[in-house]
């Protein structure tokens, strides 16, 4: 009976994570001045990494026009890379909405499943493409 009630209890690498931010933001409520200023680090260490993401995509999307999207042809290659270069700006905005917005826990929740789903749907899409023989 213990191991039917664990494994219905099992959650996701998603649910994982937001439970812990979540949690993770309960317990700094009442927090001391040196555990909030360890969160703000926190907080600078996910706005550094997308700040220059976002710079990169700045400067180099006049040359991604120039040389990707004029060309006809669409291939693998250029399938993985449309994958790499938008999905990694895709899941950014919900990370900087968890770490930088005060959400309700329904909100961080939804937030986690829609990326959960964004994530699934790439690596169906990306197992059609690439078959794995």
């Amino acid at each position: 009976m213990a191991t039917t009630v664990d494994a219905n209890r099992t959650l996701s690498l998603f649910d994982d994570l937001s439970l812990y931010v979540h949690t993770w933001r309960l317990k700094t409520e009442n927090a001391d001045w040196s555990s909030l200023q360890i969160v703000q680090i926190n907080r600078y260490e996910v706005l550094i990494p997308a700040t220059i993401l976002l710079y990169d995509y700045c400067i180099t999307f006049s040359t991604e026009i120039d040389d990707f999207w004029s060309e006809s042809s669409f291939t693998l290659a250029s399938f993985l890379f449309v994958l790499n270069r938008y999905f990694s700006l895709l899941l950014t905005v919900p990370v900087a909405l968890e770490f930088f917005a005060y959400l309700s826990e329904m909100v961080g929740r939804i937030i986690f499943s829609f990326v959960k789903s964004i994530f699934m749907i790439c690596v169906q899409t990306l197992t059609e493409v690439i078959p794995l023989t």
